[in-house]
């Protein structure tokens, strides 16, 4: 069993990602935009593409074009490392903590083809 790994989108707030980096620093994780990543302004598509080849959790705020494009992608049969949606306006602590927990809770192969929202 392996630890879930998560590729960011441009869409979730930074203040999530660094508070999720302060209280795990040995989490594995990207974020669009940062160097060596995806930039800025990348096509969901490619962003979407990259978490699949790199079995990467995707996590994003884009609910009106990333969730249509994942939920498609699986009703044609293929495969994901899973998708979280990140609630807009939720409390940047609340966030950050329920993806921690889901770091430290389940394994990768809980996230195969599953879409879920945070926070709960």
């Amino acid at each position: 069993m392996s630890r879930v790994s998560f590729l960011f989108d441009e869409d979730v707030s930074h203040d999530v990602i660094v508070f999720l980096r302060g209280a795990e620093p040995a989490i594995d994780l990207v974020v669009v935009g940062e160097p060596g990543m995806l930039p800025k302004g990348t096509p969901d598509r490619v962003v979407y593409e990259t978490a699949v080849a790199q079995k990467r959790t995707l996590v994003s705020g884009d609910r009106s074009t990333m969730e249509p494009l994942v939920a498609a992608d699986l009703s044609a049969g293929n495969h994901n490392s899973g998708a979280i949606f990140v609630r807009r306006n939720a409390p940047v602590a609340r966030t950050a903590g329920d993806l921690h927990l889901i770091w430290v809770c389940e394994t990768a192969e809980d996230w195969v083809d599953r879409i879920d929202f945070v926070p709960y």
